[in-house]
């Protein structure tokens, strides 16, 4: 969730102007704005702002920043992710993919961690079912790509990728 919402900090500290953004990110934001109004469809409010905001005036994104956006509920799994690489179009590092499995050790954990929460199991029997070398090779691997998903968004920021491409 903090790695998402520091793409919005760096949009709102450095003053990007809504059509400074690129394709995904003006999408996302007016998708957004489109929540708070509740009108047209997500595509027609897109085409009607931006090509307002375009020709009429420059937006900076700051009264859409990540406090008014509820991103997700804190149970992240790598369909998740790739949801949001998708949505804000970064990319996660390249990594070895051998040691973290693309997060697919995210499902189960998830999946453990709500049966828990919610009672369904015990610790003990959650215990019982998962060996320490298993919790450790999980925590291997979900560090690995927690750790690609965070440089894949310092790459997205760095490079201001959340901008627009210029042509030239």
């Amino acid at each position: 969730t903090q790695v998402i919402y520091s793409i919005h900090e760096v949009i709102s500290d450095t003053r990007v102007c809504f059509n400074e953004l690129n394709e995904p990110l003006k999408k996302l934001y007016l998708s957004n704005f489109k929540k708070v109004f509740q009108k047209e469809s997500s595509d027609d409010l897109h085409r009607m702002i931006s090509r307002e905001l375009e020709n009429t005036f420059n937006l900076v994104i700051t009264s859409l920043s990540q406090d008014k956006i509820k991103l997700f509920s804190g149970n992240i799994t790598s369909d998740v992710v790739k949801e949001y690489s998708k949505k804000y179009g970064f990319s996660i590092a390249d990594h070895d993919q051998s040691q973290s499995r693309s997060g697919r050790c995210l499902q189960p954990i998830k999946d453990m961690r709500n049966e828990l929460a919610h009672g369904s199991l015990s610790f003990m029997d959650c215990g019982h079912s998962s060996s320490v070398d298993e919790l450790k090779e999980y925590a291997g691997e979900v560090y690995v790509y927690l750790k690609a998903i965070i440089e894949g968004v310092e790459l997205y920021l760095s490079g201001g990728q959340y901008r627009m491409e210029v042509s030239t």
